[in-house]
């Protein structure tokens, strides 16, 4: 059974393999200007040395955000299209929860940096909150020494928290949205 995870919630992308639940192979990019170019390249270069082809993935696990509205967005497309054709199942998982399995699901205030601020959301007792928010950087300034950050994130361990992963049908998978966009007509 192999697993295919994409995380492309801001400028680093996060490709991983795994093999009966245990990781097998990354591709970890850092500072990404096109995430769109290169997502696809990635996934195939994983895919080939490890002498694999699409057709014998089990199931695909994608970061839903919240994050950068085009990274999040492409990363949900390529893998509700790997979901729907090859008829596997769709996982998710926030970006704030893959930073809390790097930080062993320490309570605390979690944080997903993005270039004008921040998203966070708190953990008690192993959970959180539900309570996504976006503060920006002029907001987070008091707090700022209380946040857990991603650095680099560890997905080794991504299936032993299986509660954090959510099951759904391709077609109900959408990005985690959190900050409003400001459109004006002029």
């Amino acid at each position: 059974m192999y697993s295919l995870f994409i995380d492309t919630h801001f400028k680093n992308i996060l490709i991983g393999l795994f093999k009966e639940k245990k990781l097998v192979d990354t591709i970890y990019k850092k500072d990404v200007i096109n995430t769109s170019e290169i997502v696809m390249s990635n996934i195939n270069e994983i895919l080939t040395r490890n002498n694999c082809d699409s057709k014998i993935l089990s199931e695909v696990v994608v970061c839903n955000g919240p994050g950068s509205f085009t990274g999040v967005r492409v990363g949900v497309t390529i893998a509700k299209t790997f979901a729907y054709l090859l008829k596997i199942p769709i996982y998710t998982i926030s970006s704030l929860e893959l930073v809390a399995i790097t930080n062993d699901l320490k309570d605390g205030i979690y944080g997903v940096k993005e270039n004008n601020g921040v998203y966070i959301e708190k953990m008690t007792a192993g959970k959180f909150n539900e309570n996504i928010n976006y503060l920006k950087n002029t907001e987070i300034l008091s707090i700022n020494d209380k946040i857990l950050y991603e650095n680099e994130l560890n997905i080794e361990n991504l299936f032993e928290h299986n509660y954090l992963l959510h099951t759904t049908n391709s077609f109900d998978v959408n990005p985690l949205y959190v900050k409003s966009i400001n459109v004006t007509n002029k």
